[in-house]
């Protein structure tokens, strides 16, 4: 066991350490006292290049965030240490459970009220994405679309980078966001688009389910497709606005399921996106790159 858990636990010998995930990347483990459900500290511990990178973008940004921290609900440093053979990073635990089921659409508004007072209230860190391009076969279409796109005017706001139903922890009556090690600059919009791009609740039944559940959540007449499409406009300002926003969230979307940005990949799961982006570009050209904001 890393040397900091040993000393946090023993200065607290009424906690219990639980160990919820472990991998060759990064483990994680929580800290809870009896009866009671929230943790009282979360710990992650990574050995290898990879989950030690992930693990300094945490602490990094957890720091970054440190000020609004309470009022935002996010996790504060509690330890860190980076040397030797081994990163740790100790930080508070936050009340609350992911969203597992199909979210309705309240808790859509709920979670894009939480991203409108992060926005305001953070300011948009140096951190940009990688520029490289997955498969360029794969992109091309895509690439050549977004070449053509109005330039974007916008002023970056703070970006979460993976801010989807797993990272947002719901308690009832108000919600903590956890996983910061993708924060970024970028678009108002990106972060809304990683919410609703990939719904839980629902099956995804191959590369096939993976383009319906891209139609329900932007292009077909779905009360999510409706709600999103208010919100991008609302901050976009026009559909045209919007929709070149959402062209270059895919490019984006596209490089972080094939591991080209700050989450590694396996072998198996970038077969499989490679699968499910070649029907979703496929269709989006047959469409010739349709408007989600002017339909």
């Amino acid at each position: 066991m890393h040397e900091l858990l040993l000393a946090r636990l023993q200065a607290d010998p009424t906690l219990h350490l639980a160990r919820l995930r472990s991998d060759p990347d990064c483990s994680l483990l929580a800290a809870f006292r009896a009866g009671e459900r929230a943790p009282r500290w979360m710990a992650k511990v990574a050995y290898q290049a990879s989950g030690r990178a992930r693990l300094r973008r945490d602490h990094a940004a957890l720091r970054h965030l440190a000020p609004t921290a309470d009022m935002l609900r996010v996790p504060a440093v509690l330890a860190w240490h980076d040397a030797d053979e081994s990163t740790c990073l100790i930080e508070t635990g936050m009340p609350g459970w992911p969203v597992t089921t199909l979210p309705r659409p309240e808790h859509v508004h709920i979670a894009w009220a939480w991203l409108q007072s992060f926005q305001a209230s953070t300011a948009a860190p140096d951190t940009a994405l990688p520029r490289e391009h997955p498969d360029p076969a794969l992109a091309a279409p895509l690439l050549r679309h977004v070449a053509g796109l109005p330039a974007s005017d916008l002023s970056w706001v703070a970006v979460h980078g993976d801010f989807w139903w797993g990272n947002i922890l719901w308690d009832g009556c108000c919600l903590a966001v956890i996983d910061w090690n993708g924060l970024h600059h970028g678009s108002p919009l990106d972060d809304l688009f990683t919410l609703v791009f990939r719904l839980p609740g629902e099956r995804v039944a191959g590369a096939d389910g993976r383009l319906r559940l891209l139609r329900q959540a932007f292009f077909d007449c779905t009360p999510i497709a409706f709600l999103v499409r208010r919100m991008a406009l609302q901050a976009m300002g026009s559909a045209t606005a919007a929709g070149a926003e959402f062209y270059r969230f895919l490019l984006h979307r596209m490089r972080w399921e094939m591991g080209l940005e700050w989450q590694p990949r396996s072998q198996r799961e970038c077969y499989k996106a490679r699968e499910e982006w070649t029907l979703m570009v496929r269709w989006l050209v047959i469409q010739d790159f349709p408007n989600p904001f002017a339909l």
